[in-house]
């Protein structure tokens, strides 16, 4: 599962890692809105989503 958004210009995708039944990824966001999708097997899944969440640092 590779994760791809608007933080990347929609032209990086990075892997996520396995971790028991779900997929993994931490990265650093500067402060926004961001959308986000992930891809499986090179195939887009899903529609393009914004983050469900706020996180004020």
């Amino acid at each position: 599962v590779l994760l791809t958004g608007s933080f990347f210009g929609w032209k990086i995708s990075l892997p996520m890692q396995r971790d028991k039944d779900a997929f993994r990824l931490s990265i650093t966001l500067p402060a926004g809105q961001h959308q986000y999708r992930f891809e499986v097997h090179r195939h887009t899944k899903g529609k393009i989503m914004q983050a469900p969440y706020i996180i004020h640092d």
